[in-house]
């Protein structure tokens, strides 16, 4: 975010940081689907009960996703904020690595709320 970066004779800047949010974005969902896939499985009685499942019934709780989805969001908004802040009291100043960085962590942010509220309803057991 500090400039471009330079390995050998290769000068990395603005589009692989794009490729990189990309790639976070697409991770992370990929990430979600499957656990979700296993949930769900499990809860209709066709899956068997492994260790991914059986950390995610320990560890994993509604509010603690919520809660590092709004972390995450939170910061990426505060940097938002920070760049509309900059443009209101300096002019329009190109921060596109910045932004990128903003909404990047605001998405995922996002993502991992509803993917928390997702996780945490197609997990009650049916009576």
């Amino acid at each position: 975010m500090f400039g471009s970066l330079k390995i050998f004779v290769l000068q990395l800047d603005t589009h692989p940081m794009i490729f990189g949010a990309f790639l976070s974005i697409i991770g992370l969902q990929t990430i979600v689907f499957g656990l979700q896939s296993k949930i769900y499985s499990k809860s209709i009685g066709l899956g068997n009960e492994s260790k991914t499942l059986k950390f995610i019934d320990k560890y994993f709780t509604l509010e603690k996703g919520t809660v590092i989805g709004l972390t995450i969001s939170f910061i990426g908004i505060a940097i938002l904020i920070y760049i509309f802040n900059t443009w209101l009291t300096v002019g329009f100043v190109q921060q596109i690595k910045l932004m990128l960085a903003g909404m990047t962590l605001t998405v995922l942010g996002i993502q991992i709320i509803f993917s928390s509220w997702f996780l945490s309803i197609i997990g009650i057991e049916k009576r």
